[in-house]
């Protein structure tokens, strides 16, 4: 029996174009039609986003989140990346082929207190679409941080759902191994600017500016002062200031300490 939407349920719901429209352009590029995002904490606290409202009508209305319960999802706790198939015995996967949503694949983050999984879907039913999903992990990646940047205020205004769960452990990922492709992450690449990015808790939640962004972008190519500040037309005085400031909000002692702490960030994996 369909339960009555909450106000909270609505107002994810109301969400789902905003969703779409930050996604758009990784649509417009590949065979990807829909994406979630799980925030799953491992006392039962879910936060559910996606870009497709007759979707999250279903999702909401069936009660579909109650099969997402940590320990009722054994992958969760032994793989990064799930393949999977049409003929998946998972409720919410075997359900999303009514509404179009092929060969899912979804991408697991486990952090000390909740799961972070994005799964993306295809309009294509051919498994072959897997490969590509393989073989551009490192594209879903950084779209994965793009989304988290573009959802930020909606993911910290939006209450939870609560599911029952009984975990309390952090368990330990394995990671697949991939060959990458390089032209469509350097086409999305190009497609998705970043006005600023919101740093985390490491670093006080700090903001790199656009122009903090393309001085980080040139540092991690190897460029000078003198070269980024050329490629930029700005002073090499005005390139330093910048460099210092981002120096200070990533607590990096130097310029080496700098590019690692950016190689290692995930915002690193954008620029």
């Amino acid at each position: 029996m369909k339960k009555s939407l909450s106000t909270h349920e609505k107002k994810i719901i109301s969400h789902s174009s905003d969703i779409q429209n930050i996604c758009q352009p990784l649509f417009d590029m590949t065979d990807i039609n829909g994406i979630a995002y799980i925030h799953l904490t491992f006392d039962g606290k879910l936060l559910y986003l996606a870009n497709d409202e007759r979707w999250l009508q279903h999702f909401f209305s069936d009660k579909l989140y109650e099969t997402l319960a940590p320990e009722s999802i054994p992958e969760l706790f032994n793989c990064k990346y799930i393949l999977s198939n049409n003929e998946s015995e998972n409720k919410i996967r075997r359900e999303a082929k009514h509404f179009g949503f092929y060969n899912i694949f979804s991408m697991i983050t486990v952090q000390d207190s909740y799961f972070e999984i994005f799964s993306y879907t295809s309009d294509c039913c051919d498994p072959s679409i897997n490969n590509w999903y393989v073989n551009h992990i490192d594209l879903l990646e950084k779209h994965n941080f793009y989304f988290k940047q573009k959802t930020l205020n909606l993911r910290k205004k939006s209450k939870h759902q609560t599911i029952k769960s009984s975990l309390n452990h952090k368990t330990e990922d394995v990671k697949l191994l991939i060959d990458d492709t390089q032209l469509i992450e350097e086409q999305y690449t190009k497609i998705v600017n970043f006005e600023k990015i919101h740093l985390d808790a490491e670093f006080n939640n700090d903001t790199l500016s656009k122009q903090e962004i393309t001085c980080i972008h040139h540092l991690v190519q190897g460029k000078t002062t003198k070269e980024i500040a050329a490629l930029t037309y700005k002073s090499p005085r005005t390139v330093e200031y910048y460099v210092d400031r981002i120096k200070r909000k990533l607590k990096a002692h130097n310029k080496s300490d700098l590019i690692t702490k950016i190689l290692a960030s995930d915002f690193g994996k954008i620029i």
